[in-house]
């Protein structure tokens, strides 16, 4: 269920005080707006203890509060454009609660209870009904430490199915900001990111199904998968010891290397290169043997891979990689061969049409000779490794 899966993440203390626990005047718009929704009486209606700033709500400061700010940060708050998938009576809550905020504030007597609440580090108890607006209010003004933590218990208390999901909704979106903070963070702390997008995903398809929420789904899914390759970077990276994660991140670059044509890398060349500087030689040799036949690789990688089972096979006391190294750097060497026997005869045809049309040869068409063996030192250490040593030339 969702609340298991919010309970199961170790929350972060909210930065906010606590707010309004024994504050019984200033809590009286909370109560007013309850019954005002035919909810029956306050008193009988299970709470949740949340922590609510009306400054926080209303985004302002006790120095900044005055009249005029009042009543423009509440015409702002109100008329906000929120993530869609919220439902009707949690929009009524929130407005209900907006309402609250600014009429405490605006009254002296109880906003300066309001304010020693707040220094005192007190809780407000928030009507069930109530709990999906005050949530959604709590994330917007950035407290999403806290509406990560009080989420488990709020659906716990939580009256319908509508209610869950407005309350897992929030959690979502506060798991999505500090998914944002981590991922623009100097550096950025990619892997944090993507666990925490991962999270809220997660959270919202067990709670609402894949239909709920479609396009913060669709956004999240769309980070994850723009975000996947420099996560796998972080994981690759990480010390040896760390085999759960390395692997981890080995399983995902097969993904990414291998995926179809419309969600590839637009640069794998270098995205290649980077990986290798972070990969063990037997983790290049168990990519290399594991990759489809689908996806060809290009000289680099080979040239990569045959240097990996070089090492891997001295290392591990396997000479048969040593001799598909072999072979590998053979093949390169035919295919530079032939490559530089095209170039060449291409630029003789291309001389000889020019000299047929009375014209001097075009810049660039002279061919370099070919390169005999480009890859000869290579390959007489894997004869030497191989015990072949009267074979390798160097």
């Amino acid at each position: 269920s969702a609340a298991s899966r919010l309970g199961a993440r170790p929350a972060t203390p909210a930065p906010l005080a606590r707010a309004l626990r024994g504050s019984t005047r200033a809590r009286g718009a909370i109560v007013a707006a309850s019954a005002s929704e035919g909810d029956g009486d306050w008193n009988d209606e299970p709470t949740v203890n949340v922590p609510i700033s009306f400054f926080s709500i209303l985004n302002l400061s006790p120095a900044r509060a005055s009249p005029a700010s009042i009543e423009a940060a509440y015409t702002s708050v109100i008329q906000r454009e929120l993530v869609e998938g919220f439902s009707n009576s949690c929009l009524a809550a929130r407005a209900d609660l907006v309402d609250a905020a600014a009429q405490v504030i605006s009254d002296p007597e109880l906003r300066a209870e309001h304010e020693s609440d707040l220094k005192n580090g007190r809780l407000t108890p928030v009507p069930a009904s109530q709990l999906g607006g005050a949530l959604a209010l709590m994330q917007e003004a950035g407290e999403h430490e806290a509406v990560i933590e009080y989420a488990p218990e709020c659906l716990a208390a939580a009256k319908s199915r509508v209610a869950r999901r407005d309350i897992t909704l929030s959690a979502a979106l506060a798991h999505c900001e500090l998914s944002h903070n981590a991922l623009v963070a100097t550096p950025p702390r990619v892997g944090e990111g993507c666990e925490l997008l991962d999270i809220a995903s997660q959270i919202l398809v067990a709670e609402a199904g894949r239909g709920f929420s479609t396009e913060l789904q669709e956004t999240i899914d769309l980070t994850l998968r723009e975000m996947a390759p420099a996560y796998v970077i972080e994981l690759i990276a990480m010390p040896l010891e760390a085999r759960r994660e390395r692997k981890a991140g080995v399983r995902a670059l097969r993904h990414i290397l291998w995926a179809d044509p419309e969600n590839a890398l637009n640069d794998r060349d270098a995205y290649v290169v980077e990986v290798n500087r972070h990969l063990t030689a037997s983790e290049v040799v168990d990519l290399f043997l594991e990759a489809p036949d689908s996806v060809p690789a290009d000289a680099e990688e080979v040239y990569q891979s045959a240097m990996a089972h070089i090492v891997t096979g001295y290392r591990e006391r396997r000479p048969m990689l040593i001799v598909d190294a072999d072979e590998m750097l053979a093949q390169l060497e035919h295919n530079a061969y032939s490559t530089a026997q095209e170039a060449r005869a291409q630029a003789e045809r291309l001389t000889r049409a020019a000299a047929d049309a009375g014209q001097p040869p075009p810049q660039g068409a002279w061919a370099t000779p070919p390169t005999p063996e480009p890859v000869n030192v290579e390959r007489a250490v894997c004869q030497l490794l191989l015990g072949r040593h009267r074979l390798g030339r160097v």
